[in-house]
């Protein structure tokens, strides 16, 4: 029997304090209006959003859209690339958490993407990311393990660097008769110097976090990066 990632992954990954404080953190910026989540997954930080917001979801996975949409039934999904917004409507706020920037491989891609943003966020606005810091890459030299079970499903996560700032994930997922299913996920990890010249392009005011915190740490596991997009 084929193991979708999305039906996992709450049990993975999920963590209820870390979901609360990505939510606190998007209210520290905006109160109300129109959110859109880029690399939605589950749906689990939308979920503490839709008492404040119209929250969309969009996500490349079918099956975490799937997933997204019976946790959280009145929002909108779109099942798409967030590299490309074209066809969307504008929002207040626009969302791309859980290090989901560091999936885009190509420095064009991410790029395109913070153009699209732009595109699509009502002047005022916020947008809303964080992304891996190159801190990573060291913690990772040496080969990460993770080994149990999801309910009746025994995994195994690896986590390695690779050259050109790569970060790869291999999973493998057995089903109860012990049958491997294997998944290899990588991620390329952008110095705060590129994100910030990129970002740079647009007239955007930037506020760096580090893990939530203000300030800019380099050996924090990831940095938070609000853009307002001034009025004229």
């Amino acid at each position: 029997m084929a193991v979708e990632l999305a039906d996992l992954l709450d049990e993975l990954i999920g963590d209820p304090e870390a979901t609360q404080a990505y939510a606190d953190y998007v209210l520290k910026y905006a109160s109300s209006g129109t959110l859109l989540e880029l690399a939605c997954g589950t749906g689990a930080l939308a979920q503490r959003l839709t008492a404040h917001f119209t929250v969309e979801g969009l996500d490349i996975d079918q099956a975490m859209i799937r997933r997204f949409q019976i946790r959280n039934p009145q929002c909108r999904t779109h099942g798409r690339s967030m590299i490309d917004l074209s066809g969307l409507g504008l929002y207040e706020v626009i969302v791309c958490f859980g290090d989901s920037l560091n999936y885009l491989m190509e420095e064009g891609d991410v790029q395109r993407m913070f153009q699209s943003v732009w595109d699509h966020l009502k002047p005022g606005g916020v947008f809303l990311l964080d992304a891996h810091t190159e801190a990573r890459l060291a913690e990772f030299e040496t080969e990460f393990i993770e080994e149990g079970y999801l309910g009746s499903v025994a995994y195994q996560w690896t986590i390695q660097t690779q050259p050109d700032h790569r970060l790869d994930h291999h999973l493998v997922f057995y089903d109860p008769t012990g049958v491997p299913q294997r998944l290899q996920i990588v991620q390329r990890v952008y110095s705060l110097d590129q994100l910030e010249r990129w970002l740079k392009r647009f007239a955007w005011v930037i506020e760096v976090s580090s893990d939530f915190i203000q300030g800019v740490d380099s050996q924090a596991e990831k940095f938070f990066l609000a853009c307002r997009k001034e009025k004229p």
